[in-house]
């Protein structure tokens, strides 16, 4: 899906779903500049982009903020990791390709020319429209299908964590309330304090787990 990303813009579009467990809609909630956030102050990606040449580090963090455009989505402002190869890509889109007369503070703009922050559906679209020229190229080791959904990376990121997190841990004798279920659930934006949305995560991401090791 990647390679056949027409812009940059578009590859970190479906890159911050399966590499961060980004929503479609959350992808407007990545800022350029430094903002505060119940008070305390938080990076924008232009000091992020700093952090890269500064350090060595291979994950930085990011403050993932509740907007006006999301705040109906009832998940919690939540840190996203975003891995060093990923913000390289982010800081080349900066550089390369992102409009620079936009007074835009959103990290990913619109591509017609006018500079502005992108709408909430536009990676629901770009995956869609990506989906469906891979399927009309009819290739027979494509692992995809017209039922997935731009939904379908963060739930490939959660499945990828879950299993990571068990350790070793047989992934299918991890319950309701044990550790990685809490876990996995701060990381994808989970009201953790729902029990029953926990159990409803744990089951959904172990059978996940299952049909991952089975291909």
């Amino acid at each position: 899906m990647l390679l056949t990303c027409k812009t940059i813009r578009d590859e970190l579009l479906l890159r911050f779903g399966f590499e961060c467990g980004l929503r479609a809609i959350e992808n407007t909630s990545l800022f350029m500049d430094d903002f505060t956030y119940a008070k305390k102050p938080q990076k924008g990606f232009k000091s992020l982009f700093d952090e890269l040449e500064q350090s060595d580090k291979d994950v930085f963090e990011y403050l993932l903020t509740i907007t006006k455009a999301r705040k109906n989505e009832g998940s919690p402002a939540r840190t996203i990791y975003i891995p060093r190869a990923l913000l390289e890509k982010c800081k080349m889109y900066y550089l390369v390709e992102r409009q620079k007369e936009t007074n835009s503070n959103s990290l990913l703009v619109s591509t017609d020319g006018k500079g502005t922050a992108i709408k909430a559906g536009v990676a629901t679209r770009v995956f869609r429209d990506i989906r469906t020229m891979l399927l009309d190229g009819r290739s027979p080791n494509l692992v995809l299908n017209e039922d997935n959904s731009y939904h379908h990376l963060r739930h490939s990121f959660g499945t990828e964590k879950f299993y990571e997190l068990c350790r070793g841990i047989p992934h299918d004798s991890i319950t309701e309330g044990h550790s990685v279920v809490t876990e996995v659930a701060r990381l994808m934006g989970h009201k953790i304090n729902k029990k029953e949305w926990a159990q409803e995560v744990t089951i959904r991401y172990i059978r996940s787990i299952d049909l991952m090791l089975a291909n």
